[in-house]
């Protein structure tokens, strides 16, 4: 991934024989050099946390995660991202399946969702959010299992960053 940079106007005005002070002009160096470190920061992205543990949790209905970290987040102030839910999952027999979901507490609805797993070693699934909402909205890591016969493990976050 091959970063670009892009020129900025200036006026010119530039203080390069000591350190800034109050009242000094931003200068044409000072604003490029601060909008290629925020550039730089949009294609490293930004996680959010949602928790978890590689310790099983006996389930048949949806309900939050052990040791999960909720996060509230407003994407419109992400502009310009694109958002994925990173999902790691599995069951301890496959005669259980396993889902995740991000639910949206603030509004009581889902964000996105894992899809079903049987798998009895730790499974990655990307998914893409695709319309994420434009306010602050506090997100809880739910876990459902398909019965109650055996344990259901996962834990999950949100990757936003800039794609090239």
């Amino acid at each position: 991934m091959a970063l670009t940079y892009e020129s900025m106007t200036g006026d010119g005005t530039l203080v390069v024989d000591r350190d800034y002070q109050a009242g000094d002009d931003w200068g044409y160096l000072d604003a490029t050099q601060a909008r290629q470190a925020i550039k730089q920061a949009k294609y490293v992205g930004y996680r959010f946390d949602l928790g978890g543990e590689d310790a099983t949790q006996v389930t048949s209905s949806w309900q939050a995660i052990r040791r999960g970290t909720p996060q509230t987040i407003q994407f419109d102030n992400l502009g310009g991202l694109d958002h994925d839910a990173i999902f790691y999952l599995y069951t301890t027999d496959a005669g259980t399946s396993v889902q995740l979901r991000i639910w949206n507490e603030t509004d009581s609805s889902v964000l996105v969702a894992s899809s079903v797993k049987t798998d009895l070693t730790v499974q990655e699934q990307i998914v893409t959010i695709t319309t994420p909402p434009n306010a602050n909205k506090k997100y809880v890591l739910q876990i459902q299992g398909g019965n109650t016969d055996a344990g259901v493990v996962g834990w999950a976050y949100i990757r936003s960053r800039k794609l090239p």
